[in-house]
């Protein structure tokens, strides 16, 4: 077990360990005993459908650039990365699962990487952008540090994200005279994001369509939160949960803990106890929130353990670092 894996564990603890203190357990008990579970059940439908279409976004994004896997695939390694999802730091660990297996040796890591990259980024970007609608359109009703908090975090990430697409070409000669097998490494990469960049210029209903997706899927995934929320008998309108759920997703990007656990529910209970929430209903909606994903996940885990997939495994590569991760058959 690695050093940053037992600091993650660690972390994690820590920050169970801190809300446990915090909240009422008694308070805890009658929130979950009081659970309505038709509006459960229609939240756990709610973030299947979720799931379903980003993994048919990333399969429309990903045939653009050359993947002709069908479309049950993309959604079959989309659920297999989130069941990687629970056991990784962050919840970012199994894009590169995913990336891995889109690949399967067939000599377009980079590019299968790009695709998750640009599937990942224009989804977390997008959700910022409704965030900061949000926020800007009911700034009035928020505390007067959180339009300013929102408009740094969904702003400043939206611009930076524009930076990045500008100077792609940039980007991609200043490292083709690399030497050195990290910079080889590097300017793989970068060659293969400023080709998917042009892509997409030449391809925009492709972009435009994806778009679309991500716009419903967001929408599906601010209700399925609600609806959660409203099932513990949370009464927070649908149009706060549009501004916080981006900045508690930013939370759970930072490899801190695993899979999120921790940080999710500290996070919930930040914002919710501006509107009056206690730490045992934000807590409750954390938890609740996991166990929902847990259960999609293991739909993944599921396809992982039935659909044959080959193992991960560590092995140096002429063209890339030795930490370089692929996939060969069992």
């Amino acid at each position: 077990m690695s050093r940053g894996t037992v600091i993650r564990i660690v972390v994690t603890l820590l920050i169970l360990a801190w809300l446990c203190y915090r909240i009422n357990w008694t308070e805890l008990g009658a929130t979950v005993q009081s659970l309505r579970v038709e509006v459960w059940l229609l939240a756990l439908a709610g973030g299947l459908c979720v799931q379903v279409v980003i993994g048919t976004r990333w399969w429309l994004l990903a045939r653009a650039l050359g993947f002709d896997d069908g479309w049950f695939r993309f959604v079959q390694l989309y659920l297999v990365g989130l069941y990687f999802n629970l056991f990784m730091p962050s919840v970012l660990g199994g894009d590169v699962v995913r990336a891995l297996y889109l690949d399967s040796n067939r000599g377009k890591r980079p590019l299968a990487m790009v695709s998750v990259f640009v599937e990942q980024s224009t989804n977390m970007l997008s959700m910022m952008a409704f965030g900061l609608a949000a926020a800007m359109v009911s700034w009035k009703s928020l505390e007067p540090w959180m339009p300013v908090l929102v408009l740094v975090v969904c702003g400043g990430a939206l611009l930076f994200s524009v930076v990045v697409v500008l100077s792609a070409s940039w980007m991609s000669r200043k490292f083709a005279a690399a030497q050195s097998r990290v910079g080889r490494f590097v300017h793989s990469y970068v060659q293969s994001f400023a080709d998917a960049v042009a892509v997409y210029r030449q391809r925009k209903s492709v972009f435009v369509a994806s778009l679309g997706l991500v716009s419903v899927a967001h929408t599906l995934n601010f209700t399925v939160t609600w609806l959660i929320a409203r099932s513990l008998r949370i009464e927070v309108e649908w149009s706060y949960f549009v501004i916080i759920v981006p900045l508690v997703a930013t939370l759970l990007i930072v490899p801190i803990s695993i899979s999120g656990i921790g940080v999710r529910e500290t996070g919930f209970g930040f914002f919710l106890s501006l509107r009056g929430v206690s730490d045992s209903g934000s807590v409750s909606l954390g938890l609740l929130c996991f166990f929902n994903l847990a259960l999609i996940s293991s739909i993944g885990g599921i396809f992982y353990t039935v659909g044959r997939f080959p193992k991960l495994e560590f092995k140096k590569s002429s063209s890339a670092p030795p930490e370089a991760e692929s996939v060969t058959q069992a």
